[in-house]
């Protein structure tokens, strides 16, 4: 595991990838795209548009909150698409992942074959954005 600090959040890509701009040291800068360690979240292109669009607008909203708090990369390996497998934290020791996953907006993923989401997967989801759930 190898931890950068983040510079930039470039783009909040969608309820589980962000690219970002990491300092690699000695002046260096890197823009990486990252896919979020452990969890799946839903598709923005699929049936699940409107619950994938809430999820994405939900981690703008934290990352908004918590960037005067100095954000970390925990990088692990590179996924099958090149991007970056890992954890994004601030120093607080906040975690991105635990935010989504508390919350209900994203489900554990070990990385095997995603299964479709649940009606009741997404019931819970609408019913936060019905109650405009931060």
């Amino acid at each position: 595991m190898f931890a950068f600090p983040v510079l930039e959040v470039v783009k909040v890509i969608d309820g589980d990838s962000l690219r970002l701009v990491i300092d690699l040291g000695f002046k260096l800068r890197r823009e990486v795209d990252v896919r979020l360690r452990d969890i799946d979240a839903p598709e923005r292109h699929t049936e699940t548009l409107q619950e994938g669009e809430f999820v994405r607008k939900k981690i703008v909203e934290w990352i908004d909150e918590t960037d005067h708090l100095e954000p970390v990369l925990k990088s692990y390996a590179l996924d099958k698409y090149g991007r970056v497998l890992g954890d994004f934290t601030v120093s607080t020791g906040n975690h991105l992942t635990h935010y989504l996953l508390s919350r209900g907006f994203v489900r554990k993923y070990d990385g095997g074959k995603r299964a479709a989401w649940t009606d009741k997967e997404l019931a819970a989801i609408r019913e936060a954005m019905q109650r405009g759930t931060s």
